[in-house]
């Protein structure tokens, strides 16, 4: 969903994109103008066409979501594509480098016009209805909690008489991603776990492969009828492709940091808190370190490895009180830092010898993108179900690094690591060679798979799987 958000400097950006692009003539008119007509205005300035062969638009509703599509958009744009970047937010839009941007708010995305293809880095329900939708999952590897929450759905009876009274209920019960996915008529997935997972959550939604044994499986579905009023199941698509692409984002790393040497920066990125409410559940909260344990874990590092840099990577969009309270209570250690690098990590992760996370997809894209080792800081392990440590996300940690149950235990795997890091190192590279799908050219290859799609070119050679509603 697409966070309703309006205000002041939102309806003045508006203002300034519409000057900008319609002349200086259209100033005192555009001045005057309410919220309604400057984004009817905008619409119809995104509609116009400037001989493109096809139109592809980046829909980022919230900071940081753009770095996530790497060299795709240059791939596209070889192709003859006008590629257009539309921003939910004004930090997003302002910060972004991007030329042809637009500020997309309230409920303008699903109005938008004149172009053949949208593009999101995670799932939702507000894109327009014409055009053909297509999904880059945002995450490199594996879902942490959705794959279980799948699984467990699948096995488990479903109440269909019951009647959800908001989306976020339904959210709890079934995730966005489940709900949600029906929506897209192409799907790009990072890895083998991505795209297992992504087929089962589609038959799960009523799809089947049409081989014989999809069609006569005997499953459970998604209760439609207890969530149809609230989301608009009948916009679901007829039929959804399915292509393993591999990560975009990890050309990048890949085709200019792969084999840079390492400098004494030991990186903490952890779970953000999220302000969309999608990581409010209880094992979530239990597994996020950043609230409850940066400040200790930070100076426990700053103080027994000094020769060290110690870095805390936050999130674009982490909470400013949770930033300012660790920027204080470290700001007498000399070899502290904090990288406001947001999405933009590479550089850094390059350098970087060690990365420290809890449940984040960034330690798997570290371990991906530069070959190299990761601690993962699970003070809760022990309350974890033995389903969720056999999930993918969790049963490949040691393929890349150790497993820490508390402060003194992540400091001790660092130092591990530092004394046989050819070992660990080569753990991580022989996953990265395993895993990785389409290395430094994933995002030429998604881009001939968009381009097959926009031309109706559904052969099988372009696409992996093909799913109808059943």
């Amino acid at each position: 969903m697409q966070k309703n958000i309006l205000n002041k400097d939102s309806i003045e950006l508006l203002k300034e994109i519409l000057i900008h692009r319609a002349g200086k003539n259209w100033l005192d008119r555009i001045s005057s103008m309410q919220i309604e007509e400057l984004e009817d205005l905008e619409l119809l300035c995104i509609s116009k066409r400037n001989g493109y062969l096809k139109r592809v638009a980046f829909f980022c509703p919230t900071p940081g979501l753009d770095g996530n599509f790497g060299e795709l958009p240059f791939h596209l744009e070889a192709k003859g594509c006008e590629v257009l970047w539309l921003y939910g937010g004004v930090e997003a839009y302002l910060n972004s480098d991007n030329s042809n941007k637009w500020l997309v708010i309230r409920n303008m995305a699903e109005k938008l016009k004149g172009i053949d293809a949208i593009i999101t880095a995670n799932v939702m329900d507000c894109l327009p209805k014409n055009v053909l939708r297509i999904l880059h999952d945002h995450l490199s590897f594996a879902h942490f909690d959705t794959e279980n929450t799948l699984y467990r759905l699948i096995n488990t009876p479903i109440l269909h008489n019951k009647k959800y009274l908001s989306k976020h209920e339904i959210f709890h019960e079934f995730s966005a991603f489940l709900v949600f996915l029906p929506f897209y008529d192409l799907i790009l997935t990072s890895s083998l776990p991505i795209t297992r997972m992504t087929v089962e959550a589609l038959k799960f939604s009523g799809f089947t492969d049409n081989t014989y044994s999809s069609k006569n499986e005997i499953r459970n579905t998604l209760p439609f009828s207890s969530f149809s009023h609230l989301v608009d199941i009948q916009d679901y698509r007829n039929n959804i492709y399915i292509k393993q692409t591999g990560y975009c984002k990890l050309d990048i790393p890949i085709n200019k940091y792969n084999n840079q040497l390492p400098e004494k920066i030991i990186v903490f990125a952890p779970t953000p808190n999220d302000k969309s409410g999608n990581k409010g559940s209880e094992l979530w909260l239990n597994a996020m370190t950043v609230n409850d344990y940066a400040v200790d874990l930070l100076k426990l590092l700053c103080s027994e490895l000094q020769d060290y840099k110690i870095v805390f990577k936050p999130y674009l969009d982490e909470l400013d009180h949770v930033i300012s309270n660790i920027q204080d209570e470290l700001s007498c250690y000399n070899n502290f830092e904090i990288d406001f690098c947001g999405s933009n990590y590479w550089e850094l992760y390059s350098r970087a010898q060690v990365l420290i996370s809890d449940f984040s997809s960034t330690a798997y894209s570290f371990a991906l993108g530069v070959g190299k080792p990761v601690v993962f800081f699970s003070p809760n392990e022990n309350q974890l179900s033995d389903e969720l440590k056999n999930n993918s996300y969790c049963s490949y940690r040691e393929s890349i690094g150790l497993v820490a149950l508390d402060i003194e235990d992540v400091l001790i795997s660092v130092k591990k690591i530092i004394l046989d890091y050819s070992f660990f190192t080569a753990n991580s590279s022989a996953f990265q060679i395993q895993n990785l799908k389409n290395p430094g050219k994933s995002g030429y290859i998604a881009a001939q798979t968009i381009f097959s799609a926009l031309n109706n070119d559904d052969t099988d050679d372009n696409f992996d799987f093909r799913l109808i509603k059943y």
